[in-house]
């Protein structure tokens, strides 16, 4: 945090206080690993390249894609605007220090196109929260140009992991970049979002995305659906309409059923505190932050070299939370909340599983929140070894007090060669999580996550400067399940799971909730492991509900011969659910998912095998009551449309 950095770690107010008062009018943090070209000077932060003045920003660029650097920028409240590009890029978050968004104003947020010819494909592991943007502009290279077609744009192109939270943006928001990639008109790059929920803006342009999640908007004008081919939005006041050339693929609900936001830090009368927001109930518009507060004198801040203390300060009763500040965390026990209401909250912090495979954090009572972690599974020479969870959510829970859990993130995969091992060496190591994250607990709320079994990895010794692209083959990192979900009555809003050895998600808890789903199906699957994995989602519950559930394939990887996959999902004949598709990305001709959906014994919706050329999705549009849709009127007949 700058000097004094010695008293990062200690929970008292006054200590606390004094570090965070090193800046004033801008306030910037470097936390963990940060890159020494990233420092502040009188007041001013300086851009990574350029160190051009006003210009908070991380790497974009594809070098940065596995890179061990983690930064956070903090802004501080006060009338003042920030007068700052804040360019965010990889493993960065952007948060202000408000207690509400409008206490804090910065000039402009720009995430651009990160890979040359991939658009914002790769765009991951990044955040925004809590503060206005009064002067949105797109940049061109590092520098705004007055008068571009970007003025009044906020431009947030993005993939995964890549959260925009409690955002007001005078102006509208893109969620594309624009490119150049012919003669013609420039067209919007390609992206695979994403999740914006407390977002007030005029409205929202979407380009070139694969699907996208919204939740409790406040849109001036309604914004207009181009190329999306699933798209969520609910408990909004505006809405996602076609621009009249295609049939929308937007699913709309009208009321955000269940919901506590995401905790945030602010500060007030010179103190600082976590703010745990209320369990809000059918939430139309932007969400309430009131909530309880926690003094900093019970906040433990944590900090990577001292990964060792967290579990006695877990057990320490006048600790009520833990902040994790950005960093690589070597977890060396399970962490096991065990106290109601505990708060773990991280800003670009990376926990590695412990050694024996155990679970990193275990929680076994109610109305813990656990938000803005990311969970690594460790590597090991063999390729069978058993593992916890590495997020497991346990005990009875409660419909008054729900655990909550908010942008919880998975990686599994070899990013990082740190004992610089001849890349065939590393290549042999496998890393292997049998499940990412299991809950077994009644009536969590999990508002976005993204459990991610590698299709791509670094296996480049950390000195050299290039990206050494892997793609994972078949029997790479072993990892069965991304989510197992136990228990009852629980809400998942904005999942994404993606590239799973079996069921993506395993559903047996009964009453369970999915609002939006993005799913890809592991890369490198020949016909024989579809005899294992039948669907992507298998639901064993009852009462279970659906709404714009997406699961795709790329069958691409040393498989000369068309895979076909059997069901996009197997749900039981009671299950409600609307706007499913499944979608052959790409592979051998042929290949793809068969079927969209078995529902108890009937078979829905005959899916779309790969021509030799693209294809567009199947949807499944079935009827469930109490939910609108804007995708034509054939939506609640149970009809195939190949659009």
């Amino acid at each position: 945090l700058g000097a004094p950095r010695g008293r990062v770690g200690d929970t008292r107010q006054d200590k606390v206080h004094q570090t965070f008062s090193s800046f004033s009018l801008l306030f910037v943090a470097f936390l963990g690993n940060a890159d020494p070209a990233l420092q502040m000077s009188s007041g001013q932060s300086r851009c990574c390249h350029q160190r051009a003045p006003g210009c908070c920003c991380a790497r974009s660029e594809p070098t940065g894609h596995f890179r061990q650097e983690r930064h956070l920028f903090l802004f501080t409240p006060g009338d003042q605007i920030h007068q700052v590009d804040v360019k965010l890029g990889y493993y960065t978050s952007a948060a202000g220090l408000g207690e509400h968004r409008d206490d804090v104003k910065i000039k402009n947020l720009y995430v651009g196109d990160g890979s040359p010819g991939a658009g914002a494909l790769n765009n991951f592991w990044r955040s925004a929260e809590n503060f206005r943007v009064t002067n949105p502009m797109g940049l061109q290279g590092d520098k705004v140009v007055p008068g571009n077609i970007y003025a009044g744009k906020l431009v947030f192109a993005v993939s995964q992991a890549s959260p925009i939270r409690n955002v007001a943006i005078d102006g509208e928001l893109w969620l594309f970049e624009l490119e150049k990639l012919g003669p013609g008109d420039p067209t919007s790059g390609m992206a695979s979002g994403g999740f914006a929920a407390n977002i007030e803006a005029n409205s929202i342009l979407t380009g070139g995305q694969q699907q996208f999640y919204f939740r409790n908007l406040k849109l001036v004008n309604d914004g207009s659906q181009q190329p999306v081919f699933n798209g969520l939005i609910m408990g909004s006041e505006g809405n996602m309409r076609s621009d009249g050339k295609e049939q929308t693929s937007f699913t709309n609900v009208p009321k955000t059923p269940v919901i506590a936001e995401k905790p945030f830090i602010f500060k007030r009368a010179g103190k600082f505190f976590m703010r745990v927001p209320d369990l809000q109930r059918d939430s139309v518009g932007i969400s309430s932050m009131a909530g309880r507060d926690i003094a900093f004198e019970h906040v433990y801040t944590a900090t990577p070299d001292k990964a060792g203390e967290l579990n006695s300060k877990v057990d320490d009763p006048d600790v009520h939370a833990i902040w994790f500040t950005p960093g690589n965390y070597a977890i060396d026990k399970t962490l096991l909340i065990d106290r109601d209401n505990f708060v773990m909250l991280g800003h670009a912090a990376y926990l590695q599983q412990p050694k024996d495979q155990s679970a990193t954090i275990k929680v076994t009572v109610k109305g813990a929140r656990v938000a803005g972690l990311t969970f690594e599974a460790r590597a090991s020479p063999g390729k069978t070894h058993k593992s916890e969870p590495m997020l497991w959510i346990d005990g009875e829970g409660s419909a008054d007090n729900p655990t909550v859990l908010s942008d919880i993130f998975v990686r599994i995969g070899r990013f990082y060669n740190d004992k610089h091992l001849p890349m065939d060496e590393f290549a042999k190591l496998q890393v292997t999580a049998d499940t990412s994250m299991y809950v077994n607990q009644n009536h969590v709320v999990a508002d976005h996550f993204w459990m991610w079994k590698a299709d791509h990895e670094n296996l480049a010794d950390p000195r050299e400067t290039k990206l050494y692209w892997y793609q994972t083959k078949q029997g790479d990192n072993p990892a069965n399940h991304g989510v197992i979900v136990g228990g009852n009555d629980v809400i998942f809003y904005g999942a994404h799971v993606e590239h799973y050895d079996m069921e993506e998600v395993r559903w047996i808890g009964d009453n369970g909730k999915m609002y939006f789903l993005q799913n890809e199906w592991n890369y490198a699957m020949d016909q024989d492991d579809t005899n294992v994995k039948s669907a992507a989602v298998v639901v064993l519950g009852q009462n279970f509900e659906g709404y714009a559930l997406g699961s795709y394939c790329n069958f691409v990887h040393e498989h000369p011969a068309p895979v076909i996959a059997p069901y996009g999902f197997l749900v039981p004949a009671d299950a409600r659910l609307k706007n499913l598709l499944v979608w052959p990305l790409n592979g051998a001709k042929g290949s793809g998912i068969r079927s969209v959906v078995k529902r108890g014994d009937e078979v829905l919706c005959k899916g779309v095998l790969k021509p030799s050329g693209d294809v567009d999705p199947t949807y499944c549009l079935l009827d469930t009551p109490a939910v609108d849709d804007n995708m034509g009127s054939e939506a609640d007949k149970g009809v195939m449309i190949v659009l």
